[in-house]
């Protein structure tokens, strides 16, 4: 049952994508991202009878780094997601693992094996495949458009901010429950989502939410979605090694890609597909 329930997780996941994508069709990503967090703050006060609240304060301020670079995240994983096609934003923000190996070296002191070198190298070459210029023979285009293009610099920090996240939530989860560290890292989410939204606009947050209504469906299936598959992976990994977990949860790039191509009608799906299994691949390699 865990391998299904890491299955599941990845197709909620792409479910989540989708429907990120759909929503900041018709809405910015700062009034999107304080709708989401706080619909998932909603979802899941039921959950509060088993929330252990006598949590250490040192564990409860790791919970609340880890959902600030969370919500930063967040936010530049929007941006990104607005102006680039979700069969390359999904499948790019596989380098993160690269940042958390890297970040768990420095901070954790887990040195990486020769087999995830090799697993980095393909996520890196997944990156390159997926960015190069389809019809024309230019190898240094990638290159060229990761320099100009502030979209993938968006999604750049955005991995990063992910992978700091990853790796407070690795010390967190050590000592804290599953329920309760999920309740307090999605409360402390919306509290950040929106301190940056009053920071950045500098306007009532009730215009957001007001805003934001048009794209409540997709706002609620994506924090739902979200939800699901973080339960449905706790579970999986409470039954399978976690590494078989996590290499299974990758396969929602694939899930992603290949959903998008056909809502989408996004181009070069085949190309993008072979560039996704390169990087779900070298995520194996890293995570097994």
């Amino acid at each position: 049952m865990g391998y299904l329930y890491a299955f599941a997780s990845s197709i909620f996941i792409a479910v989540a994508n989708i429907s990120a994508k759909e929503a900041l069709r018709h809405e910015h990503s700062m009034e999107f991202s304080v709708f989401a967090g706080v619909i998932a703050f909603f979802i899941m006060l039921p959950f509060a009878p088993w929330v252990d609240f006598g949590i250490n304060y040192y564990y409860l301020g790791i919970i609340y780094f880890s959902s600030a670079f969370a919500a930063f995240g967040f936010f530049f994983f929007s941006r990104a997601l607005i102006h680039m096609d979700v069969s390359v934003v999904i499948p790019l923000a596989n380098i993160s693992i690269i940042f958390t190996a890297v970040f768990g070296i420095i901070v954790l002191g887990e040195w990486l094996s020769l087999p995830k070198f090799f697993g980095i190298g393909l996520i890196v070459i997944g990156a390159y495949l997926m960015e190069i210029n389809h019809g024309h023979l230019d190898w240094i285009y990638p290159f060229r458009e990761f320099y100009h293009s502030r979209y993938l610099h968006y999604l750049f920090f955005g991995s990063v901010a992910i992978s700091v996240a990853a790796i407070f939530d690795r010390v967190a989860l050590k000592e804290v429950d599953v329920i309760s560290f999920m309740f307090f890292s999605h409360v402390f989410l919306a509290a950040n989502c929106l301190l940056i939204y009053i920071f950045l606009h500098k306007e009532p947050v009730r215009k957001a939410i007001e805003e934001a209504k048009s794209s409540l469906g997709w706002a609620l299936s994506f924090s739902v979605s979200r939800l699901i598959s973080a339960f449905l992976f706790a579970y999986a990994i409470s039954l399978i090694y976690v590494s078989l977990a996590y290499a299974l949860k990758r396969m929602s790039t694939l899930v992603s890609v290949f959903l998008a191509g056909r809502i989408f009608n996004e181009k070069h799906i085949e190309w993008k597909i072979f560039a996704s299994l390169l990087m779900v691949a070298g995520a194996m390699f890293i995570v097994l």
